[in-house]
């Protein structure tokens, strides 16, 4: 009977060997899924001092930061206020960055920021990228951004607007044409010898992601269309060369000899008028008017790309 027992026992071992390993790695595994937990849980990139967005809302843009940030690799952070403490929207920023120390992977480092400033008859965007992203979001670029939130912001549609401002901002950090980057710059800290702050590394135009987003070369079944027309061109050129010559023209059976004008006249029908109306200067297209500010240096040395304009 007891040796049975001793038996059973051993037999079952094993299993309480490979359980008793399953909960001490599960045991292990936990404080560090708490822990990473807790500091996804504060990293905040949605400062709505306003007041205008609900939780859901919140959380939403939250996402939306984390989302294309990952794709810009980038830290996409978004500012909603109600008055600037008495500051330019430049500064206001500016000083933001330095007191929170944005970065994708480091402190002061790769960031896109957009403040919304809702305050009454001081209404403002504001739009500053820092480090790595000055250079791909610069000046030029920052005006694109601005042109298409800006419409969107007249609207009062601030949702659509920041995510928006996160597409794009994504978008011009994996775009590569036209930007030169310096070999050797801090480009979290330190500034220009020009002065000229997000200029200097840009090479050319930078309104890619309007061109990729509408025209209409880009889409498939434009260019399957253009293919076939080329195509349909090409055959019937080929096939009305392939046949017989024509040998009868104009002057085939006109006898030149014998042959003049016997008379003419001029017949006066109507006089018609066309107008064009005068263009005159509108704020309201879509260009938008160009942002007055730009690039600069921050109180604590950072330098950035930027612009900003009322909506």
């Amino acid at each position: 009977m007891n040796k049975n027992y001793v038996l059973k026992s051993k037999s079952f071992s094993p299993m309480l060997l490979i359980l008793f390993i399953a909960i001490s790695i599960l045991s292990l595994l936990t404080p560090l899924t708490s822990s990473t937990a807790l500091a996804a849980a504060d990293t905040q990139k949605v400062y709505d001092y306003y007041g205008y967005f609900t939780q859901e809302e919140m959380k939403s843009l939250e996402e939306i930061c984390a989302e294309y940030g990952e794709k810009g690799k980038i830290d996409i952070v978004m500012i909603i206020a109600d008055g600037l403490d008495g500051k330019t929207p430049t500064k206001y920023m500016e000083d933001f960055y330095d007191e929170m120390g944005f970065g994708y992977d480091q402190e002061f480092g790769d960031t896109s920021m957009i403040l919304i400033n809702l305050e009454k008859d001081n209404r403002w965007v504001e739009i500053q990228s820092y480090g790595q992203a000055q250079y791909y979001i610069n000046n030029d670029r920052t005006e694109y951004i601005l042109d298409d939130v800006s419409d969107i912001l007249k609207n009062q549609k601030y949702y659509d607007a920041l995510e928006e401002f996160a597409k794009q901002a994504a978008y011009y950090m994996k775009e590569e044409k036209g930007i030169k980057i310096p070999s050797s710059t801090d480009t979290g800290s330190g500034s220009s010898d020009s002065g000229d702050y997000g200029n200097e590394s840009y090479d050319g135009d930078s309104d890619y992601y309007g061109e990729k987003e509408e025209n209409i070369l880009y889409n498939t079944w434009a260019q399957l269309v253009i293919a076939l027309v080329i195509g349909g061109v090409t055959v019937g050129v080929m096939a009305a060369s392939s046949g017989g010559g024509v040998t009868v023209n104009n002057g085939t059976y006109l006898d030149a000899g014998n042959s003049s004008v016997v008379a003419s006249r001029d017949d006066y029908i109507r006089t018609t008028t066309t107008r064009v109306k005068k263009p005159q200067n509108n704020d309201n297209n879509n260009s938008g008017p160009r942002s007055s500010g730009g690039g600069g240096v921050s109180s604590g040395g950072h330098s950035h790309s930027g612009g900003g304009r009322s909506f």
